[in-house]
């Protein structure tokens, strides 16, 4: 029976199954469209490592600068809480003032101002009667003026409260020179103004120096 041979330009004998398998352990063949997927498929995942790298920094940004605004929040309530206590703190000082109370009126020497020596004064509000010091003196001044006015003159001693900046308070009510008021001690009546307001101990001390002096 006759054989097949292939041969070849040169002459050789060559096996078609040889070739074959010379071929499989040969270098891999390339496919551009599997080369071009991969290319694609490899440029999504390092974009995708490096998105989650850009959205791991974010949040830790974020996490940073909400910490300080908190930060800086609970700060804040701490100031103004302890600035808030000192404002309603109630650090008054307690002390012993007199005050000199003028009454000039043509009326005043209707007032039986005899009657409010060592008496309690004391000041009538709308929901309250508040207490407002003792009288150590009393005095009425003819002013001998044209309008016939007379001068009441009360002196007051009082426990007082003091509040540097806010200065002296009678039952929170504020007492300074200048201040007006209507002043009650049983069924006497004053309308009138503090023209002078001093410690009482600096009062009595003048007082024993002029005695001392005579």
């Amino acid at each position: 029976m006759a054989e097949f041979k292939n041969y070849g330009r040169d002459g050789n004998q060559s096996d078609l199954r040889q070739a074959d398998s010379e071929k499989s352990f040969g270098a891999p063949a390339q496919n551009p469209i599997t080369e071009s997927v991969g290319v694609k498929i490899g440029d999504s995942i390092g974009g995708a490592t490096k998105a989650k790298k850009k959205a791991g920094r974010l949040p830790v940004i974020v996490d940073i600068i909400t910490g300080i605004l908190l930060l800086v929040v609970v700060i804040g309530i701490f100031v103004g809480a302890y600035y808030l206590f000192r404002y309603y703190a109630d650090d008054y000082e307690g002390v012993d003032v007199e005050y000199t109370f003028i009454c000039v009126s043509e009326e005043a020497g209707e007032i039986n101002y005899r009657t409010l020596r060592n008496k309690e004064l004391y000041l009538d509000t709308a929901d309250n009667t508040l207490y407002f010091g003792d009288v150590v003196s009393a005095e009425l001044y003819d002013l001998q003026n044209e309008a016939g006015e007379m001068m009441l003159v009360v002196v007051v001693e009082a426990n007082v409260k003091y509040k540097s900046g806010e200065g002296y308070t009678v039952n929170d009510c504020k007492i300074a020179v200048g201040s007006e008021y209507t002043l009650r001690s049983g069924n006497v009546e004053i309308s009138g103004t503090i023209v002078e307001l001093v410690p009482a101990n600096a009062k009595a001390t003048a007082r024993n120096a002029v005695g001392g002096g005579n």
